[in-house]
């Protein structure tokens, strides 16, 4: 597989030493793809309002949000990306009233970790 690379923090195009766009491969690629699934959200996608993670429903306008179920939807979506396998591992924690995410992910290329 292969897939521009994102910056992760704004979300935009890299570039290369080259100023080139970048490009991702293997292992990379598919994390990179998995990162941009996990920001989509729910209904965001118009012609498949199915697609993306439920954040309001689960995590944002929940009081005393559960984790596991924000987890749970987490996952379906990186198991729904071409190349995973399946996530062996998921943490996450909320701290400050910030949310953060660590997920092991098996893939066709081999293991890698995300974090968000």
């Amino acid at each position: 597989m292969i897939t521009f690379a994102t910056d992760s923090n704004t979300n935009d195009l890299s570039l290369d030493g080259y100023h080139n766009i970048a490009t991702r491969t293997g292992v990379e690629a598919i994390l990179n793809v998995v990162a941009n699934a996990l920001r989509t959200l729910q209904g965001e996608i118009q012609l498949n309002t199915t697609l993306g993670v439920p954040y309001f429903e689960t995590i944002l306008q929940i009081q005393s949000p559960d984790e596991s179920v924000w987890e749970g939807y987490m996952i379906q979506e990186a198991e729904k990306v071409q190349g995973v396998i399946r996530v062996n591992e998921m943490r996450s924690k909320i701290e400050n009233n910030v949310l953060t995410y660590e997920m092991e992910i098996l893939t066709e290329y081999g293991t890698g970790t995300l974090r968000g």
